[in-house]
């Protein structure tokens, strides 16, 4: 008569479970054991030590708003963008306290005192959105 396979010819069936589980779990840990981490400061080009806020875009940059401009990162130099007085092209504060992409791939900065800027990713450009004088929620 031909034998059967079942639970009970393998054992208590938790056990088994258990060692299923631990063996993911260490496989899983293995892999986050490849990350690294670089600590990145004004002496490798980053416009002030106060991160506001981190976006990494579709093209891989990585986009930092702190209080003094807004900088990209492209894993080995940074640019800066800071506001410049007279340029209408430019972006309209220093303080960068959000950042957002759209479908199309503009990218959207908040700051504190400048409305709201897009920044065009091929011409390199910004354009300013402000809030209306007399409703500074306008926007």
């Amino acid at each position: 008569m031909p034998k059967r396979f079942g639970w009970s010819s393998l054992g208590n069936p938790l056990r088994w479970i258990s060692l299923l589980i631990l063996s993911l779990t260490t496989v899983w840990l293995e892999a986050q054991a490849h990350l690294t981490i670089e600590r990145i400061s004004r002496e490798e080009g980053l416009s002030h030590p106060s991160i506001l806020c981190l976006l990494k875009d579709r093209k891989g940059f990585l986009w930092v708003g702190t209080q003094y401009g807004l900088n990209r990162y492209d894993g080995y130099n940074f640019i800066t963008y800071r506001r410049q007085l007279g340029r209408l092209d430019g972006l309209s504060d220093n303080f960068i306290t959000s950042l957002c992409e759209d479908d199309e791939g503009f990218l959207w900065v908040g700051t504190q005192n400048g409305g709201l800027n897009r920044f065009n990713p091929h011409s390199l450009k910004f354009t300013s959105y402000l809030p209306e004088e007399e409703d500074p929620t306008s926007i």
